[in-house]
């Protein structure tokens, strides 16, 4: 099963490519949205603020971690 797989990654990376970003934008896309609603409700413009910068610090302590790692 995993050689038909591998196979048909090569043959459709573009395919692949497109389902995986699309997933992804639809993940933070959803999640971003979530936090609009249940952080701040009453205000969008300080749940949008925060939500950059949550994701600014998550970001920055995922590229920290990982280069510790490396």
């Amino acid at each position: 099963m995993s050689v038909l797989l591998d196979r048909w990654r090569r043959k459709h990376i573009v395919l692949f490519s497109l389902i995986i970003g699309l997933s992804t934008l639809s993940f933070a896309w959803g999640t971003w949205r979530l936090m609009d609603i249940y952080l701040f409700p009453s205000s969008p413009e300080i749940a949008a603020w925060s939500a950059i910068f949550l994701g600014f610090f998550i970001l920055s302590i995922t590229g920290f971690v990982s280069k510790e790692l490396i």
